[in-house]
């Protein structure tokens, strides 16, 4: 509501005139002036008193009748009079005249009122009685009465006119003495043409200036600013409603010296809030003392709401961003563990054993590696389906990390077995906690199904070369201990490293697959090139992983324990080649001309050189460089080239699993095919492309394996999830740092990886925060599209649905 204000002339003029009335009416009460009241009063007692003498003579002569006589032409002759009577003192009424009990009002009082007059008559020495005389009243109402009144029509006459003659007398004062007199016109207009608001103000803070903007703001006529104290005003810190206490103008004045960009939050007699950036300058006169202030008001209220509604977009997507951190951190956790049994995954371990065994070297502690193997595991599965073969797994595992310490590592590795590895434990004390394991578990029914375990123990107290020597080791003790009628524990020794590595009845190993492996693979330089390999593309890096596993799957059982760990690294490693591949033809959304394809086939060449030039070990050359051999050699010129059975075992068994995972992986240019139609296309080519019984172990091996996981099969590993959560986060740090270069590179590379993946949504939202970022767009506008790119990476689930509903619509 807007405040009711008045000019400082009329003030004052009307102070002036209020003052002249008050000595009017003073002098009224003084009885200075005549009061007509009074006088009517004594002119009515005078009358009545006359009368009294002649009705006193009456009563002396005891003459009634010419009482009466008299008080019937006092009557008639004066108009004022309603009744008239003469009364005894004892109260007898002995003449009257009109309507006298009903005019005489003035009970016992014996004083006189303007209209009830009496006076005393008095017979000899003594009072005989009372003439009564009512008379009309004198006015006809309160406002005649107030008019007749010398004083009223005094105030009537000259407080107007007094306040005309004030007011031009004030008016014509005030100009010569107004501050802004001396400021001329033309800076005037040039101030009030500015946006911003500008006062001017005296030593004392009052305004003497105030342009057309700053009298918008404040919601008053320039009148009622003129004169007021800027500090008065209603002012408050921003973003508070906290009244502010230190101006500067104010500082200004007290230091001398400018005061710039001060935010102030002032409540106008609208009720409105505006928020100003305010500046203070200092006015010095001629000897440099100071004469008052100048203020700047710049109005920032817009871009203050808008800072604010941005602030809370950009604290809502750091809230986003915090849940995909925590997300990724818990699928960088899932991505080195196994997801059935939670235990370590064969990589995360390899990787953490290898720390372990050169720690154990450096400090020259003890270390030890138990291989745990589930007794008769096939017979449990075929018995009881592998649904309760899973549980049995999960429970071992359980068990496994209830038996061991914190800081020891529990891996599965493969099928039913489990691999421990005990930092600084001596030989005596990992077979205590080996014994412990056997007997926990023998003496637990899982699901009622009677579980027992082999373990076979190795320690750095034999000496081993490298990692690989002491997992083989512990395998052969493993073995050892099954031939000698299981659940029992064995270790390592002479003796058995000359027993035969398999049982009889076991698939045999060609004697080529097991010369050399024995040379240790450094797992974290395989790390490094995977790394870089997942830096290039994450696709190609996740399907070596995955043909990795199959390898795995497939090789165990028909190779010995560093042989398969061979076969592992050789999965990892077989497109490592690809590195060199240009982005045009390995990132590519379509389907490969015949020209690219030849650039991309001349991967394998430089992938086995990669391997050759980093690794001492022949036999990961080999499996590598001849894994896309086909079976039968009809794809190769050089009669020297192996083919069938000459081909490494490792070899064929990666040509296989390479070819598998390739026709079940999701491409932007095809559909998946399922694992029914994948394995069909195998046998089709077995005896040709493949060697055919590889082809029926492995169709085996995978089906035992994946029997669940097929069904509910996730088109989006939790790498590739995690490289699209990491990919989010550098958009977010742009969009929080304003950098829109960096944002529009890290959106388009988003873009890329989403469409690459199938997740159409999140690519085109990825493009067009590109877009407004190569076209420096609003902020605001920025900010939403990442809170939309956030929210559809949010649930974890949304990246499995949408690549999900990609298939779909590829296979409609």
């Amino acid at each position: 509501m807007k405040r009711f204000s008045i000019a400082p002339d009329i003030r004052i003029s009307l102070g002036l005139a209020l003052f002249t009335m008050t000595l009017l009416m003073g002098v009224d009460m003084l009885g200075v002036l005549p009061d007509p009241n009074k006088a009517v009063l004594n002119l009515r007692k005078k009358t009545c008193e006359s009368l009294a003498v002649y009705a006193s003579l009456a009563v002396q002569k005891e003459d009634l009748r010419a009482i009466q006589t008299t008080l019937d032409v006092l009557k008639q002759r004066n108009e004022d009079i309603l009744s008239a009577a003469l009364r005894k003192k004892s109260g007898t009424v002995v003449a009257k005249v009109g309507d006298h009990e009903l005019n005489w009002n003035n009970g016992n009082n014996e004083s006189s009122t303007a209209t009830n007059v009496q006076v005393p008559i008095i017979k000899g020495d003594a009072r005989w009685g009372t003439f009564e005389v009512s008379f009309k009243a004198a006015y006809a109402n309160l406002l005649e009465e107030l008019w007749d009144k010398p004083v009223v029509k005094l105030l009537v006459l000259i407080v107007p006119f007094a306040f005309l003659g004030y007011y031009l007398l004030m008016k014509k004062t005030l100009r010569h003495l107004d501050p802004s007199a001396v400021v001329p016109e033309r800076v005037k207009v040039a101030l009030d043409s500015l946006v911003e608001g500008v006062v001017l103000m005296d030593h004392q803070e009052r305004i003497v200036l105030a342009n057309k903007a700053f009298e918008k703001t404040v919601g008053d006529f320039k009148g009622s600013l003129m004169g007021q104290k800027t500090s008065d005003l209603n002012w408050t810190l921003a973003k508070s409603r906290e009244h502010a206490q230190n101006f500067p103008w104010q500082q200004a004045m007290r230091e001398g010296a400018s005061q710039a960009a001060i935010p102030l939050t002032l409540r106008n007699g609208d009720g409105n809030a505006r928020t100003f950036m305010v500046n203070g300058a200092p006015i010095l006169d001629a000897a440099g003392k100071m004469r008052g202030a100048l203020a700047t008001f710049d109005d920032v209220t817009l871009i203050e709401q808008q800072n604010t509604e941005l602030q809370d977009m950009l604290n809502a997507l750091e809230k986003s961003r915090d849940e995909i951190r925590r997300q990724n951190q818990e699928l960088q956790v899932l991505a080195t563990q196994d997801p059935l049994t939670r235990c370590l995954n064969r990589r995360a371990f390899f990787e953490r054993f290898e720390a372990e065994f050169n720690r154990s070297q450096r400090y020259g502690h003890s270390l030890s590696c138990i291989m745990v193997d589930i007794d008769h595991f096939k017979s449990i599965n075929d018995k009881h389906g592998h649904p309760v073969g899973d549980k049995v797994l999960q429970q071992v595992g359980n068990i496994l990390h209830e038996c061991v310490r914190v800081s020891d590592l529990v891996c599965r590795y493969g099928g039913e077995e489990f691999c421990i590895l005990l930092p600084e434990t001596n030989t005596q004390g990992g077979l205590h906690t080996a014994e412990r394991i056997r007997r926990t578990i023998a003496s637990k029914s899982i699901f009622g199904i009677a579980v027992t375990v082999s373990l076979g123990l190795s320690s750095f107290d034999s000496e081993p070369a490298n990692p690989s020597e002491l997992l083989n080791r512990a395998d052969k003790a493993l073995y050892a201990a099954k031939r000698r009628g299981r659940d029992r524990v064995v270790c390592y020794s002479e003796e058995i490293s000359c027993l035969p590595e398999k049982e009889s009845g076991e698939s045999p190993i060609c004697e080529a697959d097991k010369k050399g492996a024995d040379v240790h693979i450094p797992h974290h330089v395989v790390n490094a090139l995977m790394l870089a390999l997942e830096h290039r593309d994450i696709a190609t890096a996740e399907h070596s992983r995955q043909v990795a596993d199959l390898c795995v799957a497939a090789g165990q059982g028909l190779m010995s324990i560093n042989e398969c760990f061979v076969l592992e690294i050789a999965g990892l490693l077989h497109d490592i080649g690809k590195l060199g591949v240009p982005d045009s033809i390995l990132l590519k959304p379509g389907p490969l001309t015949d020209e690219e394809w030849q650039i991309m086939r001349d991967h394998e060449r430089r992938s086995v050189d990669v391997i050759a030039s980093t690794f001492l070990s022949p036999e990961l050359v080999e499996v590598v460089k001849h894994h896309s051999h086909r079976y039968d050699g009809s794809s190769s010129q050089d009669p020297s080239r192996p083919k069938e059975k000459d081909i490494p075992l490792g070899a064929r068994i990666l040509n296989i699993a390479d070819a598998f995972h390739a026709m079940v992986s999701h491409r932007p240019y095809r559909q998946a095919r399922s694992y029914e139609e994948a394995f069909k296309e195998l046998r089709r080519c077995g005896g040709t492309q493949f060697d055919p019984d590889l082809v029926e172990h492995f169709v085996e091996v995978v089906s035992a394996r994946d029997e669940s996981r097929r069904k509910g099969k996730e088109p989006v590993s939790n790498s590739m999830k995690i490289e699209i959560g990491r990919e989010v986060e550098k958009i977010f740090v742009a969009v929080n740092n304003s950098s829109f270069s960096t944002l529009s590179a890290a959106a388009e590379h988003l873009a890329t990886r989403a469409t690459q993946y199938g997740l159409a949504q999140i690519a085109e939202t990825a493009s067009e925060i590109e877009k407004a970022a190569g076209e420096n767009r609003d902020q605001m506008e920025i900010v939403q599209l990442t809170s939309k790119l956030l929210q559809l990476c949010d649930s974890r689930n949304h990246l499995h649905i949408e690549a999900i509903d990609k298939q779909k619509n590829l296979a409609a």
